[in-house]
């Protein structure tokens, strides 16, 4: 790896890092607004339900479990182990080259894509030793892959894929599967109470799953494996092909004569045999893969037992190992990494406690008239508009694809929205919050098969987004139906002026935000492809990184938006019983929970943009230059960006709008467009960079300035 690609890249120790904050962060957040869950414990003939609630890791108890339970996390993390005795086992066959042997037979006896499929079958066939397949079937993948000239990331991800799927689906019938299958007879028994099947009723399934499974992972692997390229970053030792093969032939009797005795051991009833069977079943599926069998609990120490031991035999046979010494030494230097690696489970095992300890009319009418109208007039003025927001003419007919299809599906979307806002103010957040992801995830996979399985290409994004979107409106109009604070009729759907103009003074602020957007928009996209085409970045780049900045700035807002939201209520309600002191608590906190968020997005933004970018594809030296310096200088002032749009809506809930309007055009109008304006003039294209955290940096000023006027008047 160059040392541009590891300039800047993401250690996986801060990835559990950054993940262990947020999770820290979420759970204090959702604690307070009383998130909650139901928990469904399933036994034989019966079930039981509890309620979860989100707990505080912020809390004394949170704070407490922290601290004091951190070592016991780490000890308790189950591949520990695993990790040491595996790469012992594994480690040393690496070291005396016998799997890099094994592999080169491999290669001249079985084609590169029958081994594919026997080597994702046998994965998924390990799956039933889950902790034990990815120690040491990551590493395998890595040395016969780069024997058959292919990608040894690309091997690596396979044998992950594999064994995870191994994990659900294998041939191997487990303790889960029994489990399963008591479990469906006593369903079944309610209905027929003389049915019955055997514990190998599921077998044919579970057999032509894991064949199809390791077909379609092999086809994939090979269809991505052409694409990319083989690094070698294995050691290649000095073996004589004389000595490899007297080694090879030693080790592999030695390999069968151990499996001889393996399988005498799972056998019973013969002398001496099955001690490795747990004798307290009756039948043998479970004394072989019961929970409690020998077999499973020691497989891990049989297997690397059986490694080291054929290891061995191949190294002293090829003069890798001349004594006891040179053993110890190769064993010792497949842990050389443990350091980093124990460090990274210590980081990985806390998060994971962390994680499982917080367990986290007239409107109706108004916005779908509202949305059809939008989609019309964009329908019938597409390309002027896409003109006019600056699309340039090589993203034209792209631009038209999408938003063609796209905006169809508007009064879904402003019915998602708006009903969603209802929703919340019937009482029940979580069902709002339920519509809006269960239409994101149907769009996201949807996106996946429209795109990359049928090549519908922009019109099948578009498709998928509709579709997505349709789906929250249809869980908007059902939840409407049975709306808990009043009962709607038909005549509250009949559009009435004085309501329409009462909730229209209500949303002057949104709506104010959101023209100011656009406005701004419009003029950065210009500005944008004006400037890049002055640049040696041209007009595609910018426009193309800007598009991409502003999706993922807009995740991390998404939160700053939904706590702007969320107090909007509770501020109301306090303010309407002139309880300032609990109004001021509401705006602190929900400031406080802003900036948090907000501080995380910063770090995230300056140190791993390059990382980011990465995520949506591959592009040219200058595409990362100016995605970079995009990043880390027009999202400078992410830490500070809460308070604004928070200090905003608090202010319009508080029965000061007009207040809440100047704040939201703060920002946008009074700072961001005359500076995008101006300082490209002076600086070029990097002058559109500067203009946006001067802007952010002003605006979270004013909004200082107005609130503690707004408390101090509170205080009078």
């Amino acid at each position: 790896m160059d040392k541009e690609n590891k300039k800047g890249e993401l250690h996986p120790v801060w990835f559990f890092v950054i993940l262990s904050v947020i999770t820290i962060v979420l759970s204090a957040i959702l604690s307070f607004f009383g998130f909650q869950g139901t928990q469904t414990d399933v036994s034989l003939g019966s079930s039981s339900t509890s309620i979860l609630t989100v707990e505080s890791l912020l809390s004394g108890s949170g704070i407490k479990f922290i601290v004091s339970e951190s070592i016991n996390n780490f000890l308790k993390f189950t591949p520990l182990g695993t990790i040491i005795i595996g790469l012992a086992g594994v480690g040393l066959m690496i070291k005396t080259g016998l799997l890099k042997s094994i592999c080169k037979r491999l290669n001249k006896i079985i084609p590169r894509k029958t081994m594919f499929f026997i080597f994702s079958l046998l994965c998924i066939m390990m799956g039933f030793s889950v902790d034990f397949s990815f120690v040491i079937m990551i590493p395998v993948a890595a040395i016969l892959f780069t024997e058959y000239k292919r990608s040894q990331v690309v091997g690596m991800t396979m044998a992950f894929a594999s064994v995870a799927a191994g994990a659900n689906i294998n041939i191997f019938l487990t303790s889960i599967d029994y489990s399963l299958i008591e479990l469906a007879k006593s369903s079944v028994n309610l209905v027929d109470s003389n049915y019955s099947y055997g514990y190998t009723g599921n077998l044919f399934f579970v057999v032509i799953s894991s064949l199809l499974l390791a077909l379609v992972i092999s086809i994939i692997t090979e269809i991505i494996a052409r694409k990319k390229p083989v690094r070698i970053g294995t050691e290649e030792l000095e073996i004589s092909e004389k000595l490899d093969k007297i080694g090879f032939k030693k080790s592999l009797i030695a390999f069968v004569i151990m499996c001889v005795l393996l399988v005498y051991a799972i056998i019973p009833g013969l002398p001496l045999s099955g001690f490795l069977l747990d004798s307290s079943q009756n039948m043998y599926i479970n004394k072989l893969f019961g929970a409690n069998s020998p077999f499973v609990k020691g497989f891990l120490y049989i297997a690397s037992l059986i490694f080291i031991i054929c290891a061995f035999i191949y190294g002293t046979a090829t003069k890798q190992i001349k004594n006891g010494k040179d053993m110890i030494k190769h064993i010792q230097s497949s842990l050389n990494g443990l350091g980093e690696m124990l460090l990274l489970i210590f980081v990985a095992s806390q998060f994971i406690a962390l994680f499982k300890y917080t367990n986290i009319g007239n409107v109706v009418t108004g916005i779908m008239i509202l949305g059809t109208i939008i989609a019309i007039g964009i329908l019938l003025f597409l390309t002027p508009l896409l003109k006019f927001f600056g699309s340039p003419d090589n993203v034209l007919g792209y631009a038209k694809d999408y938003v063609g299809v796209t905006a169809i599906g508007i009064p879904f979307l402003i019915m998602g929205l708006g009903g969603g806002h209802i929703i919340r103010a019937d009482g029940s957040p979580d069902f709002s919050m339920t519509c809006n992801l269960v239409g994101a995830i149907i769009n996201i996979i949807l996106d996946y098969l429209f795109v990359m399985v049928f090549d519908w290409q922009m019109k099948g994004a578009a498709l998928a987004t509709i579709i997505g979107q349709f789906v929250s409106f249809v869980l908007v109009i059902n939840y409407l139906r049975h709306y808990k604070t009043v009962k709607l009729k038909k005549e509250h759907f009949i559009p009435s002026l004085k309501c329409i103009g009462r909730i229209a003074s209500l949303g002057v602020t949104p709506f104010s935000n959101q023209i100011a957007i656009m406005i701004v928009q419009i003029t950065l996209n210009k500005s944008l492809t004006y400037y890049g085409a002055l640049s040696n970045y041209g007009d595609s780049i910018p426009l193309a990184c800007a598009g991409i900045i502003m999706k993922v700035n807009q995740i991390y807002f998404a939160v700053i938006i939904g706590l702007s939201q969320g107090i909007q209520p509770i501020a109301s309600f306090n303010i309407g019983a002139k309880n300032y002191s609990r109004v001021k608590e509401t705006y602190k906190l929900a400031v406080i929970s802003g900036t948090i968020v907000s501080v995380i997005a910063f770090i995230m933004f300056q140190v791993f943009p390059r990382n980011i970018i990465s995520i949506f594809g591959n592009g040219t030296k200058e595409y990362y230059q100016f995605a970079t310096n995009y990043f880390r200088i027009f999202l400078f002032m992410t830490f500070a960006n809460a308070i604004q749009p928070i200090t905003s809506t608090f202010s319009t809930a508080i029965g000061k709008p007009m207040k809440g309007t100047f704040l939201a055009l703060t920002r946008q109008i009074i700072f961001l467009l005359p500076l995008i304006v101006v300082l490209p003039m002076i600086f070029g294209i990097d002058g559109i960079m500067y203009a946006a955290p001067i802007a952010d940096g002003g605006a979270a000023v004013i909004s200082i300035i107005v609130i503690r006027g707004i408390f101090r008047k509170m205080g009078e």
